[in-house]
């Protein structure tokens, strides 16, 4: 869908009504945007926050090499994906 943009001239002469009518389909286009970006940012976050905590649990796991570390990591994963499909 191609977004026109009416000239300027257009504006300055077209109706009050019309002129607010044109303000106001900007507003609620900018209102969605922003709303879509805020998601972005927040499903950004939580991405980074898992892969940080999987890096950091198989850095313990490895260094520790234990199979209860190893269980540990494991299950934290799955969690973390369970965690994510319920968003």
């Amino acid at each position: 869908m191609s977004d026109t943009q009416p000239s300027l001239e257009y504006l300055s002469a077209c109706s009050q009504y019309a002129a607010e009518s044109f303000c106001v389909s900007r507003s609620t286009k900018l209102h969605v945007t922003r709303q879509q970006i805020r998601l972005g940012l927040h499903k950004w976050t939580h991405e980074q926050a898992d892969e940080r905590v999987a890096k950091r649990l198989l850095t313990e796991c490895l260094l520790n090499r234990g199979q209860a570390d190893h269980d540990l990591y494991w299950a934290a994963l799955l969690s973390l994906g369970s965690a994510r499909r319920d968003l």
